[in-house]
């Protein structure tokens, strides 16, 4: 069992189903995505880090490391005081909003893919 798979299945059932559904539709949205294991919780990259999902107990938040420079297609990114990550955030007793998800993705994975890791530049423009 991989770490990513075992990490799930510390989860309460409901959770791990929410977890797993979440990584399923990350790994998805395009091939070149890996995932893996930091700082305790599920990592997805792609030319740098893509995005990660943070369990707690009544909600996750999916989090956008590079969120501030593509524009938010759904108006549903939150900052919650921080400088560069903002998060979408599911609670487990409601449905996810997948659309929502989706657009996001894609406008994380546009901007992923036009960032120069190398030079370290960022893309010259919201996408």
């Amino acid at each position: 069992m991989n770490p990513l798979d075992e990490y799930i299945t510390r989860h309460t059932p409901e959770q791990a189903a929410t977890i797993e559904y979440l990584r399923r539709t990350i790994l998805e949205s395009h091939p070149g995505i890996e995932e893996a294991m930091k700082y305790g919780i599920p990592f997805f990259m792609l030319n740098g880090w893509l995005c990660y999902i943070n369990p707690k107990k009544k909600e996750l938040d999916i989090g956008f490391p590079r969120a501030q420079h593509f524009a938010d297609p759904t108006g549903a990114l939150q900052q919650k005081g921080r400088k560069m990550i903002k998060t979408l955030t599911f609670r487990y007793d409601e449905d996810i909003d997948i659309d929502a998800l989706r657009s996001v993705l894609a406008a994380a994975i546009r901007t992923n893919l036009a960032w120069d890791e190398t030079s370290r530049t960022k893309p010259k423009k919201k996408h």
